[in-house]
């Protein structure tokens, strides 16, 4: 289960890096983290960080979900990318029930007015479907 878990996580964080390594993405502020309530997260985001779009990634066993939210952390304050992680801890606060891995980004352009009417940037080339995490 362990080489399991490490294998979806670098996937998971090969397609995240590949995604926010685009020239397009200079400047976008992005945010990792784990919830039981996406919509209300996807609110919240909004409302207190300005990020339009929140993508679930990820969903299963919340210790592998507190995990991966840990190492995807981890990856990204130590590998750069044009976009910027701006979470502030390494992860695994919050509740301890939580069973959704998600990412909340900057609207592409910085607009942040409506966040779903633009498709094409609500979809990660790879992150179809979920990856369950177990």
């Amino acid at each position: 289960m362990i080489n399991q878990l490490n294998s979806a996580l670098v996937d998971i964080a090969t397609r995240l890096f590949n995604y926010f390594n685009q020239e397009e993405k200079n400047d976008v502020r992005f945010y990792i983290g784990k919830t039981k309530d996406i919509e209300r997260r996807r609110e919240e985001h909004l409302k207190e960080k300005g990020l339009a779009i929140t993508k679930e990634i990820a969903n299963g066993n919340p210790e592998q979900i507190c995990e991966a939210e840990k190492f995807l952390i981890s990856f990204f304050k130590s590998h750069s990318t044009k976009a910027k992680c701006i979470n502030e801890s390494g992860g695994g606060e919050g509740d301890p029930d939580a069973n959704i891995l998600y990412v909340s980004m900057d609207k592409l352009g910085g607009d942040a007015s409506d966040p779903f009417d633009d498709e094409e940037s609500l979809h990660i080339e790879g992150l179809e479907p979920v990856i369950e995490l177990k």
